[in-house]
């Protein structure tokens, strides 16, 4: 029932917490919100019953009054918000311990806030990502110093300025690189042009290779991933010859197994973006490179996840669209089936049907390539794009003529109809649909392709499976 789609938000065991944390006298005090909240876990989880019916099982009155009811319904989406403000204070443990350490300040015990921020930095030691262990770990000092612990030892607070500061200068540096390296690729993939100073010319002023040597001779743990991420930026946006790429190579291979788990992560995220969304001209493919690289990651278990623990789509569908432009389908159709499951459940099996479909292609193996196609729903522009144009390669090589007419059609119905795609998407398909039809023409009338088509299509710009386009023709033409 709409009316309570709010509460979906939650999956059962949150649910049933939810009820209980109304039923607590703490945060509520109304009986009416109790008796809903008995009537929605009877009807959990399609909550199917009325607002009057509400009204008459929590009220036993007849008349139905709708104003009240709706004011109901509002205070259980109130409490709501502060249950999710209440789970995410339990999952966020520096904020709780910090809190609970101002607490215990104002009520003049000193000596426990020491032990729990203490305790809190102990406990650090989990944390799997550098930039957020900084983070967190000047959160508990700053804590610290701000609520005097140890006011009478000035020892402890020089020492204890020193680590403040030492902690300052290491957590602003990664998350400024961090954030950099961002903008880096947000800039190649936007195209901004935008002719502005950034960071007020930080990067322009901070001498980042004397500070690189200086971490290095203090044999500072944060060397390595703040060398990662400068090699990293540097590969990006300053890397004509790709130098700076092949020091942020070394960098990754000679610290990678001493790293921290996301860090590890990072080192991925740094590798892939240098080869990608980069500035420096490729003399050369490098995709069989990068794939090999992809390789050492997924043997190692390293393909990033996210905070739930769920590998990330986008780089499941980078790691295989590598090894399939590499050729190797075996491998990629191993990956594939091997990391499925550990994908986000709402987007899993689109995202499998159209990689698997593509590695098949690859394969030549098209009438099970056709099956996954036909699995697959997706509402992204370029994925429907991506399947329509192998439909019609699939019906090409299996020689069913009449399906890639109408799937020629389709297409060209599709583009003609679609409003959102860009200027360069739509100049890539014509030609594809044209060159398309030209080959189903010649292969059906026995491969009979003149050869001023193949040459003008051999010298056009690019544009949609143009290669395949070019490998068809010249088989037509032997």
């Amino acid at each position: 029932m709409k009316t309570f789609e709010f509460l979906k938000v939650l999956d059962k065991k949150e649910f049933l917490r939810f009820n209980d944390f109304v039923s607590s006298p703490f945060f509520n005090k109304r009986m009416d919100l109790i008796k809903l909240m008995e009537i929605l876990k009877e009807n959990y989880p399609l909550f199917e019953v009325t607002e009057e019916e509400i009204y008459k099982s929590v009220y036993g009155k007849t008349e139905y009054n709708r104003q009240v009811t709706r004011n109901l319904i509002s205070r259980v989406q109130a409490l709501l918000d502060k249950y999710l403000t209440q789970l995410g204070i339990e999952k966020e443990k520096t904020f709780s311990d910090i809190s609970f350490a101002y607490e215990l300040a104002r009520r003049g015990k000193p000596e426990r806030v020491k032990k729990v921020l203490d305790k809190g930095i102990v406990e650090l030691k989990n944390e799997t990502y550098s930039v957020e262990y900084l983070k967190k770990l000047f959160e508990y000092l700053e804590t610290m110093n701000s609520l005097s612990v140890e006011r009478e030892n000035y020892k402890l607070k020089v020492e204890d300025s020193v680590l403040r500061g030492e902690c300052a200068a290491d957590y602003f540096l990664l998350s400024f690189l961090r954030i950099a390296n961002e903008f880096a690729v947000f800039k190649y993939v936007s195209r901004y042009e935008k002719n502005k100073e950034l960071f007020n010319g930080f990067m322009n002023y901070f001498d980042f290779e004397k500070y690189l040597e200086n971490l290095k001779s203090l044999n500072s743990e944060y060397y390595a991933i703040t060398s990662i991420f400068y090699y990293g930026l540097l590969s990006k946006v300053n890397d004509p010859v790709g130098r700076n790429r092949d020091k942020l190579k070394t960098l990754v291979f000679e610290n990678l197994d001493s790293m921290k788990l996301k860090d590890q992560y990072t080192c991925w995220t740094m590798l892939f973006a240098s080869y990608i969304f980069t500035e420096t001209v490729q003399n050369k493919p490098v995709h069989k490179e990068l794939h090999e690289i992809n390789k050492v990651f997924v043997q190692r278990n390293l393909v990033p996840r996210d905070e739930i623990g769920y590998v990330m789509g986008s780089n499941y569908h980078n790691i295989a669209m590598q090894a399939i432009i590499s050729k190797d389908f075996d491998w990629a159709e191993e990956f594939l089936n091997k990391y499925k499951d550990h994908i986000e459940p709402g987007n899993r099996e689109n995202m499998y049907c159209v990689l698997m479909a593509s590695c098949l292609f690859g394969k030549k193996e098209y009438v099970r390539c056709i099956d996954f196609l036909s699995k697959a729903v997706s509402d992204n522009v370029m994925t429907k794009i991506l399947i329509r144009s192998t439909y019609i390669k699939c019906y090409y090589e299996l020689s069913y003529f009449d399906e890639a007419e109408s799937a020629i059609e389709a297409l060209r119905m599709f583009i003609y109809q679609n409003r959102e795609l860009t200027p360069q998407i739509k100049r890539s398909l014509p030609d594809f649909i044209k060159y398309s039809r030209l080959l189903l023409k010649a292969k059906s009338a026995n491969g009979n392709l003149p050869e001023e088509i193949y040459i003008t299509a051999k010298n056009s710009g690019g544009f949609n499976s143009k290669s395949w386009v070019i490998e068809k023709m010249e088989e037509l033409l032997k």
